[in-house]
């Protein structure tokens, strides 16, 4: 019985090309995240640097040389830790008007921490102490500006590093809420932006319909509610 004839195509079959584009497109997306992602990674640390200060004078016990000797009842003080330039941005901004600030010049210029008194006065910080020099840094600070605060003084360090917001937060071990701000040889005004001027002036319509009580913004009760993306706008300067 004979069997079907069965066909067969022994013509060459064609290479088919594979299209290229794809590929690229997936390379380039991959290379833009990269750049992205290397970028956000060197402007973290230009800021950092930027805002980094010298430690101050040494001694051998580790603790900060001030620029008068200590008492016997006035042990030396210390510098504290330094933490991150977005340490606070979780935190509540205290009103101007309830903020306990003292500023204190390490900047070797003499009454410059008087004019930067006056200045936050103006902004409505009307608790400011008067000036003085600087306990910690006997020479002029290296950088522009530190902001120390204690652990009752987180909400009013918040509010000064929005009109300084390339200060230096240094946490420290004092009891209350008091606040410095040392000014170094770098800086040279306070210029808040418009953002943070609105901030300033939210806040301060916030504390005029609810008074202060006994404990500040540390105590439970109600706390200003400021736009996120204004506090972030205040804070958005190239330091």
């Amino acid at each position: 019985m004979a069997s079907g004839n069965v066909w067969r195509d022994n013509r060459p079959q064609r290479y088919r090309k594979r299209r290229p584009l794809p590929a690229l497109i997936l390379i380039l997306i991959l290379c833009v995240a990269a750049t992205i992602v290397w970028l956000q990674v060197m402007d973290t640390d230009e800021t950092t640097n930027a805002v980094y200060c010298d430690p101050p004078n040494v001694k051998a016990s580790g603790t900060a040389k001030p620029s008068t000797p200590p008492t016997p009842s006035t042990p030396p003080a210390t510098l504290g830790q330094a933490l991150e330039p977005d340490s606070l941005d979780r935190t509540v901004p205290s009103p101007p008007g309830q903020v306990l600030v003292k500023v204190v010049n390490a900047s070797g210029s003499r009454g410059a921490a008087r004019i930067v008194t006056e200045n936050l006065r103006q902004l409505g910080f009307a608790k400011v102490a008067e000036p003085a020099n600087d306990p910690l840094y006997s020479d002029s600070m290296t950088c522009r500006a530190q902001i120390r605060f204690g652990p009752q003084g987180t909400s009013a360090a918040r509010t000064l590093s929005l009109i300084e917001p390339c200060a230096q937060l240094v946490r420290d071990d004092r009891k209350d809420a008091t606040v410095d701000i040392a000014i170094g040889g770098d800086f040279d005004s306070l210029h808040p932006n418009a953002q943070s001027r609105s901030v300033l002036e939210r806040l301060t319509a916030w504390a005029a319909e609810h008074p202060e009580t006994k404990g500040g913004l540390q105590a439970n009760g109600p706390q200003p509610d400021v736009d996120a993306k204004l506090l972030t706008a205040a804070r958005n300067v190239h330091c």
